[in-house]
């Protein structure tokens, strides 16, 4: 997982977007249920950005939007919790840029970290 400061070596476009992660929720985790694929959160005013994968993004999702899953001690250090807990969930942007297969999870991951100029 990489935090990126510049996004705007890359335009594509995101397969689901929800542009405000806290009023998605529920559907965010509702959607990706059961489906493996690469997301990414944006903060809305910096516009950094963290790529991760899951192969159960419904799952992932809820652990995210978990915030005592998010702030224990074993947790609380990484950056994208750091973030969302110091931010909170209404400034970041939540995208699946793709969804693939668990086997092909981590070459998808690594595509878009070279794409998105780290």
């Amino acid at each position: 997982f990489y935090l990126f400061e510049n996004l705007d070596c890359l335009a594509f476009i995101p397969v689901v977007s929800y542009n405000d992660a806290l009023s998605n929720k529920k559907l965010a985790i509702t959607d990706n249920k059961s489906k493996s694929g690469i997301y990414r959160w944006t903060h809305l005013d910096s516009k950094k950005s963290y790529i991760g994968s899951s192969v159960n993004l419904g799952l992932r999702l809820r652990n995210y939007f978990n915030l005592s899953f998010i702030s224990h001690p074993t947790r609380n250090m990484m950056v994208i919790n750091k973030a969302l807990l110091k931010y909170g969930y209404s400034q970041f942007k939540l995208e699946i840029l793709e969804y693939c297969g668990p086997k092909e999870l981590a070459i998808r991951e690594q595509y878009y970290m070279d794409q998105l100029c780290p």
